[in-house]
């Protein structure tokens, strides 16, 4: 059996569900999910979104795009942040479970202004980039 759906959600106070000391706020996203089940089990499923607007800790990130998936317990995807104070862009692939369990992540920052997005305001005047490659059988 399979089944897919689509989610529109604009200008949801997130603060309003997760509570008023929640550090996230007003968010605008579409998504897409689909799946697939086998034996009455989830089998395979995808899920790619736009996230549009995204205030979190008082800092408005605009541009996030999402793209995961799941096959028989593997785990994969890819999530691109691109905003004025920084690009991220993270892939990669999980499998956590089993003889064969293996991980794969993929970082790449790009000029991150730590101060700018309310992550580490004594970091004002730098910018933070790096790659990050880390693989686990």
């Amino acid at each position: 059996m399979s089944g897919k759906g689509d989610i529109d959600c604009q200008r949801v106070n997130a603060a309003l569900i997760l509570g008023e000391n929640s550090p996230i706020g007003v968010v605008d996203f579409s998504a897409q999910v689909t799946g697939k089940t086998r034996k009455g089990k989830l089998h395979e499923a995808q899920l790619m979104s736009q996230i549009d607007h995204l205030d979190l800790l008082q800092y408005s990130y605009n541009d996030i795009a999402i793209d995961l998936k799941m096959k028989d317990g593997c785990y994969s995807g890819d999530i691109q942040l691109h905003d004025p104070c920084g690009e991220i862009d993270i892939d990669g692939a999980i499998k956590p479970l089993g003889k064969d369990a293996f991980a794969k992540i993929n970082i790449d920052c790009k000029e991150i202004d730590l101060a700018t997005l309310n992550l580490l305001p004594q970091a004002a005047g730098n910018k933070l980039s790096f790659i990050l490659n880390a693989n686990y059988t």
